[in-house]
């Protein structure tokens, strides 16, 4: 997967940037994979590992640098939680919270972490995140001239 840059020049305006991401097209070269910005892939992402930590809690692997990350993010939290006299240990903690922020707000080592911790390969097919590479459709093979000689 590449990631570009694109930038959206207006008159009178700043130039917008944004981020989209496509197939490398390593393995196939005719790959028709759409681009996917990079808000929707993140949204995506959360929304995998929502799914994954409430269908699958089983499948996601704490490293030592994940549980790290989380320990101070909670910690972050929990002091601002505090400060607007709301119980932190009334509000739930999970993978899910932390990473909704990191993906949105963290550095890329830290989304690694997250990515890692998911385990396996992710694959994105039709701007969606899933956890198994979509069918492979092979373009049908030319018909091969069946007529019998007599």
């Amino acid at each position: 997967m590449d990631g570009e840059l694109g930038q959206k020049f207006e008159k009178f305006r700043d130039p917008k940037y944004h981020v989209y991401y496509h197939c490398a097209r390593k393995r196939d070269p005719n790959c028709q994979e759409p681009y996917v910005t990079e808000e929707k892939l993140v949204k995506e992402l959360v929304r995998y590992v929502n799914f994954t930590s409430m269908a699958h809690p089983q499948m996601i692997y704490y490293t030592e640098k994940l549980k790290f990350n989380m320990e101070q993010y909670k910690k972050v939290r929990d002091e601002v939680f505090l400060q607007q006299n709301i119980d932190p240990d009334k509000m739930p903690f999970d993978i899910r919270e932390y990473a909704k922020h990191t993906l949105h707000h963290g550095i890329t080592p830290d989304k690694r972490e997250i990515i890692k911790a998911l385990g396996g390969m992710i694959y994105i097919h039709n701007q969606l995140v899933c956890s198994a590479p979509s069918k492979i459709i092979y373009p049908p093979r030319p018909k091969e001239n069946l007529t019998q000689e007599s």
